[in-house]
């Protein structure tokens, strides 16, 4: 990756350690995230990644999830809180049409609100 990178991280509001560390790379245009879902890359359009280095810039986690919520999986929208995974109640979800195939993953925060964090 370049030396020219825009990173922010996101801290557990329970614990402290970090839930979720966003890289973006300049060249390749590219989302690195590290969070409890795991690690990944995405590729972006010059659009989404000029409006995304702004919202990294000022760890604006609001600005990140209304994005696209995948890109932030620590946040919890209704608490306007991060969690790191061991704060989440993952509750992974299989294909009903291809056994063990996986589908997605929910969660639930400390304060038991819902949401997707992985697809």
């Amino acid at each position: 990756m370049s030396q020219d990178l825009t990173q922010a991280t996101f801290y557990c509001a329970v614990c402290g350690d970090a839930a979720a560390t966003l890289i973006l790379s300049p060249s390749p245009q590219a989302l690195h995230l590290s969070s409890l879902m795991g690690n990944s890359v995405e590729y972006l359009s010059p659009e989404n990644h000029q409006a995304l280095a702004q919202a990294i810039q000022q760890q604006n986690a609001q600005a990140i999830y209304r994005m696209n919520t995948l890109w932030l999986p620590s946040y919890c929208s209704p608490c306007q809180l991060h969690y790191c995974r061991q704060h989440w109640v993952l509750i992974t979800q299989f294909d009903d049409d291809f056994p063990g195939w996986y589908d997605c993953t929910y969660g639930f925060c400390p304060h038991e609100h819902k949401r997707l964090l992985d697809d």
